[in-house]
């Protein structure tokens, strides 16, 4: 069966002034007939049995049986909104000479595709789905918030011409006008995190087993987060708590959904700063352009991405997070132009 994908939008657009446009958009797309690698021959849970795993197959004498099968399904639903701004002749105000762009999504990704990808070289779920296909309850297991899931994300990004100075002193206008003053605001909702057990618990050889939550109901999803996870280590943020989670019973799959938790927001401020300096021969096109740039110039911690909790219950750090990304950056720089 061929993958299909349905997509539609609508979109509303308002010019609040001449150098300014405002844009809603309604964005949705629906996927059928998507990829899933599924086991055939997955073991069986045989209570008090002492079989090793291939003993216990459906098919004796094999080992996994691999087949790409068409029978996922996937959607995407979206608020956005954008606001852009123009450089205007006509325009008054210090900020007639800034170009602006910022975009704001509100969204939700589903699939039933299984947790990491559900190919067969995933971490953690080496043969797709944790759940055997003859299980009825693959599917539920399966479905949640899709693995690139995040609810908002808001992008702004700007170019200011700032004033030339051009009634002050030949130092000051050479010193302190015509800079070009840049930046890049950006802030993510937290990466969705399917919660493993580690331990191939229900004696499938699928090893897609997820962790067992035992703590309050009202705190799944939520309170989880606190104390744990970092100890006996120093540089350590406790994200997860690990006294609420534990390994499933044996010939049980664990009760964690697909997706169910959240690693930490990323918010991030680059700016740059850039001035043209010219002429710097007499009848010649030569000039040179100074360059500062600030990453992450608040230097602000970054816990995202890679750098998201441990989510694996037998792992010594399961809930802790341990690494950052990068720390504040600043590069300068100087361009000669001819």
């Amino acid at each position: 069966v061929t993958p299909v994908i349905y997509d539609w939008n609508f979109t509303i657009e308002h010019q609040l002034r001449p150098d300014t446009l405002l844009r809603t958009s309604y964005v949705g797309t629906h996927g059928s007939h998507l990829r899933e690698d599924v086991d055939l021959n997955p073991a069986v849970y045989i209570p008090g049995s002492t079989l090793g795993t291939d003993a216990r197959r459906v098919y004796p004498g094999f080992s996994d049986i691999l087949v790409n099968m068409n029978n996922a399904n996937s959607n995407y639903n979206a608020l956005q909104v954008d606001l852009e701004k123009r450089p205007s002749g006509t325009s008054t105000g210090i900020l007639r000479n800034m170009t602006l762009l910022a975009s704001y999504t509100y969204s939700k990704a589903m699939d039933n595709l299984p947790a990491n990808g559900g190919g067969i070289t995933d971490v953690g779920s080496s043969n797709g789905s944790g759940v055997p296909i003859y299980n009825l309850m693959q599917g539920e297991f399966n479905t949640g918030p899709s693995d690139f899931d995040h609810t908002h994300r808001f992008v702004a990004s700007y170019v200011w011409a700032l004033p030339r100075l051009l009634g002050a002193s030949r130092l000051v206008r050479a010193t302190l006008g015509g800079w070009n003053w840049t930046g890049i605001y950006s802030i993510t909702s937290g990466n969705a995190l399917t919660l493993l057990a580690g331990r191939d618990q229900s004696q499938t050889g699928l090893n897609g087993d997820r962790a067992q939550y035992i703590g309050p109901a009202s705190q799944y999803g939520s309170a989880t987060y606190g104390p744990g996870g970092c100890r006996p280590h120093e540089t350590c943020v406790p994200w997860l708590n690990p006294s609420l989670f534990t390994l499933p019973a044996v010939g049980t799959f664990g009760n964690v959904g697909k997706d169910a938790f959240r690693g930490p927001s990323f918010w991030d401020v680059d700016m740059g700063l850039i001035k043209d300096f010219y002429p710097l021969a007499t009848h010649e096109n030569i000039y040179a352009e100074i360059r500062g740039e600030f990453f992450n110039i608040f230097n602000h911690p970054q816990f995202n991405d890679i750098n998201d909790p441990s989510v694996t219950v037998t792992d010594a750090g399961f809930g802790g997070i341990r690494v950052a990304a990068d720390p504040r950056i600043i590069q300068l720089a100087v361009k000669l132009f001819f």
